[in-house]
């Protein structure tokens, strides 16, 4: 997927592979640790993602996923309260990923 482009232009070929890498794999992992903290009454999910503001930059499909991961801890936050797990999204600044530094390498990008 193309970077930086407005989202008129954006080549989603990809999106539905992304999001399942990006979103919904943080989900299955979640609803399956979930229930082991809630029978311990104990634990913590952490959501990792970039940028702490609402508009998180790159593509659409990118905004999307880091956004939903920081709305994903929220909600998990809320439902997890009860039974003693907390869940956070935590923003340390620019990630550079695997797959963009693999890009570099082969010479797919500058």
């Amino acid at each position: 997927m193309a970077q930086w482009c407005s989202f008129w232009k954006t080549d989603l070929k990809n999106a539905e592979t992304a999001l399942r890498q990006s979103l919904v794999s943080h989900i299955i992992t979640a609803k399956h640790a979930a229930p082991y903290m809630i029978r311990n009454r104990s634990g913590l999910i952490v959501e990792v993602t970039e940028n702490n503001v609402l508009s998180a930059g790159g593509n659409p499909v990118t905004q999307v996923v880091k956004l939903a991961l920081k709305g994903l801890a929220l909600n998990m936050a809320a439902e997890l309260r009860p039974y003693g797990v907390s869940a956070v999204a935590i923003t340390p600044g620019f990630l550079r990923n695997d797959a963009g530094a693999v890009r570099r390498y082969r010479g797919d990008v500058a």
